[in-house]
């Protein structure tokens, strides 16, 4: 008689587990794209964002085709804006648009910068769908995650000109 409510609990410990291993996976996952980019000192092209997808398909193994979005956004202090330089998606997301960062979800999310400063955003976007129905319906695992880059800038293929500011703080910056 206990066996069945046994059974269900077993079951259910075992896809609530399985959705917290999937959850760190992608934490991780987003983590160490955003790392392993920020520490580019050649421009990146479209093979090494292909490397970088097939990368979070290896990490994550996961049972749906995942998103990555990765970008470049740089701070504008004289228009007080963020400003994406490049940005690629691979497994059906989306690439944010270059020029100003208009959407208040994206940018109310971004950290405090100086001006020229420039971080990566890593994106991503995979969907979890338990092996049995214990309660705990499917669901979306969205990362966001900014990391800045350690050789300065990182370029898409080639390397424009550099921003107005420098990145360093200066006497007439604002005190946040």
């Amino acid at each position: 008689m206990m066996f069945p409510l046994l059974a269900w609990g077993f079951l259910a410990c075992y896809i609530f587990f399985d959705a917290y291993r999937e959850r760190t996976l992608n934490i991780r996952m987003a983590d160490t794209i955003g790392d392993i980019v920020s520490r580019e000192v050649d421009p990146v092209d479209d093979a090494y964002i292909d490397g970088m997808y097939r990368l979070q398909q290896t990490l994550t193994r996961p049972r749906t085709t995942p998103n990555l979005a990765i970008s470049s956004i740089t701070y504008d202090l004289e228009n007080t804006q963020y400003v994406v330089e490049w940005s690629e998606a691979r497994g059906g997301g989306t690439a944010l648009s270059e020029g100003a960062v208009g959407d208040t979800l994206i940018s109310d999310r971004l950290p405090i910068m100086s001006d020229g400063d420039t971080i990566i955003l890593v994106q991503t976007k995979s969907d979890f769908i338990p092996f049995f129905n214990m309660g705990l319906p499917a669901f979306d695992l969205n990362e966001f995650v900014t990391t800045r880059p350690r050789s300065g800038r990182i370029c898409f293929e080639t390397c424009p000109e550099p921003p107005a500011g420098d990145g360093t703080v200066g006497d007439d910056d604002p005190i946040l």
